[in-house]
């Protein structure tokens, strides 16, 4: 989201192994400007891998202040456990997965975010992939549609459409698990 205004963001991450096929990773991200506002948000989540099958939980905490054009934007904070249970059988080329999210704790200016959903992924090629999910809840449909094309060097391209349901119509916004910083956008 491009403004006329200078914007601060800045954050810190770390990842944790636990075990052969576990993480915890915490996350947390800034983002302020006068026009749009600010947001603050910390995460961590937990990772596991037990063969074919995978579990993911998290906890997510962001407060967001608007700024002085979007008077639409919601204001205060908001506290979201979210799990995802996945399959990804043995020498197939795809994933499916399942997820749940519900909202702990909020301000009275910040709405829920209940939602469930499901998706999958598949291996195309050796470089190409795709994935798709779609979720229901208090924010209305979610969907996300992407390609992703790894590169040789390490880099990657991708084109994708991306439903938020979070959107509250303005752009200080973290990007995550949770959530995206655009209620629709192609990619």
């Amino acid at each position: 989201h491009l403004t006329g205004d200078a914007t601060e963001r800045w954050g810190l991450a770390t990842s944790v192994p636990i075990g052969d096929q576990g993480h915890i990773i915490g996350k947390f991200d800034e983002i302020s400007t006068e026009t749009l506002g600010s947001s603050r948000t910390a995460t961590l989540d937990a990772e596991q891998r037990w063969g074919m099958w995978g579990a993911k939980a998290g906890l997510r905490y962001d407060h967001r202040v608007p700024g002085l054009s979007q008077n639409s934007a919601q204001d205060g904070h908001r506290l979201d456990l979210a799990v995802q249970l996945d399959a990804r059988p043995l020498d197939a080329d795809y994933h499916v997965y399942t997820f749940g999210q519900a909202t702990l704790d909020r301000s009275d200016g910040r709405s829920r975010n209940n939602r469930l959903g499901i998706g999958a992924g598949y291996e195309l090629t050796e470089h190409l992939s795709m994935a798709a999910e779609a979720s229901a809840g208090d924010g209305g449909a979610g969907a996300d549609v992407h390609f992703n094309r790894r590169m040789g060097d390490g880099s990657e391209a991708y084109l994708g459409f991306l439903l938020s349901p979070d959107r509250t119509d303005w752009g200080a916004d973290s990007q995550n698990i949770f959530t995206r910083s655009n209620r629709s956008t192609l990619t």
